[in-house]
């Protein structure tokens, strides 16, 4: 969501939304696996030492942790009309809120309601949680259903994956990302574990993790690694990057993209 209201907001072709998508994804098919094997080696060093430490009591406060965390983003709720319901109003309320929102503050047009959606969304969210309990699991599949369509329309209009490879953007894109991932995580690994920040590999690993991904795929890492510990603040950091995100996006896209765009 982030990534289409940017390219909303910058106008660009359907070619071209496709054509980052598609670099995205190859880029993600890489980094993930190499995230995971950066923490292999750390993880058996710990569990050496600190493994035949841990009693029972520990391992079950990991183990209500670890069904918390996942439960907090995966299960809350059941799918049944009374969520679908709830999920569609809410959905439709929030969209005419923040389309109001735009034409009342004169922002015009080029996707300024998407951060504005975001931000009633978590606000609402946030303020009536027991309220919105019920809509989770539906709101959450009929959101994959709608994205999936939206991206299926996009593909649909700027034609297939192995002609967009083709473009000659196609390299420099792959390139620049490439450069992009791999500065960022040598930065987070660095800097992540001075003395300064002081924080472990796991920790480092997660949020870098979060950072390119989402909650998903940072509580993914954290539970196939057993850092149940780290579960719930990757839930956590993970929703607060992609809602932070869609704002810095737009910001960067309306004002320095922008204007460097012919």
């Amino acid at each position: 969501l982030n990534y289409m209201a940017v390219g909303e907001a910058l106008n660009l072709d359907p070619t071209v939304l496709t054509l980052g998508l598609t670099v995205d994804n190859i880029l993600g098919l890489v980094y993930f696996p190499v995230v995971s094997w950066l923490g292999q080696e750390k993880v058996a060093d710990d569990f050496k030492e600190s493994g035949a430490k841990q009693t029972e009591t520990e391992r079950q406060t990991e183990q209500v942790a670890k069904n918390q965390a996942a439960s907090a983003f995966t299960s809350q709720g059941k799918i049944d009309l009374e969520g679908v319901s709830l999920a569609l109003a809410t959905a439709m309320g929030v969209t005419a809120a923040s389309e109001w929102l735009v034409s009342w503050l004169g922002l015009g047009s080029g996707g300024m309601s998407v951060p504005l959606a975001t931000a009633l969304t978590v606000a609402l969210a946030t303020v009536c949680p027991k309220q919105l309990a019920p809509a989770v699991a539906s709101g959450d599949l009929l959101g994959r259903m709608l994205l999936f369509l939206f991206f299926a329309s996009v593909g649909a209009n700027s034609g297939t994956i192995g002609a967009a490879l083709l473009n000659p953007q196609a390299l420099a894109l792959l390139g620049y990302g490439m450069g992009l991932y791999l500065v960022h995580i040598t930065l987070v690994l660095l800097v992540g574990q001075t003395a300064w920040f002081g924080l472990s590999r796991r920790e480092v690993l997660v949020a870098s993790n979060a950072s390119v991904g989402n909650a998903a795929t940072a509580l993914s890492l954290a539970l196939s690694k057993g850092w149940t510990g780290l579960a719930l603040p990757a839930v956590l950091v993970g929703t607060f990057g992609n809602a932070a995100g869609t704002f810095v996006g737009m910001a960067l896209g309306y004002h320095v993209l922008r204007p460097m765009m012919p």
